[in-house]
């Protein structure tokens, strides 16, 4: 009968032994400690932040901004070779939307007043909407919202090339509901901060002053590097 017991018991362990751990999901499993001082790096399908301890080789799966080519309200064709090496708040809009559009605008409005420096940091709010917003449109939609910043650009571009960044970077897919209009799948009140090697660094929301306040916070931290 002991010979039965011991025998069932060193079964029972064998099993336990080649049990294979549960497969969570990555989101759960990894977790990257933040950094005081710096900013996040955005990783994988997950969006999850990630800390560079600034010796070892970036990962190959962060959000970053590597191909488009967009027209701006000056007719100007604006490309990631224009805007390396310089930090850029971004953000999504289209000049027919009368709701969230001139909210987010004026939100980045006050963004931009609020940072002093304005040395190598451009602003681009970005057309979901091709087939409408030409020059003339981004114009005025810009006069209509008093932005006379030179270092901010209104463009659009290629609308496959738009909703694909904007899924495959920002992921930044919010659709409205009860509306027909196929440039409300990117209708969205955040704004997106990359680095000069454009890497996104931050998403912020434009409602209240929270987020507002720690974007100039973190502008500051990545001008200091």
């Amino acid at each position: 009968m002991k010979k039965i017991c011991l025998i069932v018991i060193t079964i029972l362990f064998a099993s336990c032994d080649k049990k294979q751990a549960p497969n969570l999901p990555r989101e759960l499993t990894e977790f990257y400690s933040p950094v005081e001082g710096k900013v996040p790096y955005f990783k994988g399908n997950d969006m999850n932040p990630f800390w560079s301890d600034g010796k070892t080789a970036l990962p190959g799966d962060l959000r970053q901004l590597t191909k488009f080519t967009f027209t701006t309200h000056e007719g100007s064709i604006l490309t990631p070779e224009d805007l390396k090496g310089k930090l850029v708040l971004m953000s999504f809009f289209f000049t027919r939307c009368s709701g969230i559009c001139p909210m987010v605008t004026a939100s980045v409005k006050r963004i931009h007043e609020k940072i002093a420096n304005h040395t190598n940091l451009v602003f681009v709010s970005v057309s979901v909407d091709p087939e409408h917003d030409g020059v003339r449109q981004l114009t005025e939609f810009r006069d209509r919202m008093k932005v006379p910043f030179q270092n901010w650009y209104f463009s659009t571009g290629n609308k496959d090339e738009i909703y694909g960044l904007a899924r495959s970077v920002f992921q930044s897919d919010v659709t409205v509901r009860g509306t027909k209009d196929q440039a409300d799948f990117l209708h969205t009140e955040s704004v997106y901060l990359l680095d000069k090697d454009l890497y996104l660094r931050g998403i912020y929301r434009t409602k209240g002053l929270a987020d507002l306040e720690r974007l100039a916070k973190e502008v500051a931290q990545l001008r200091a590097g």
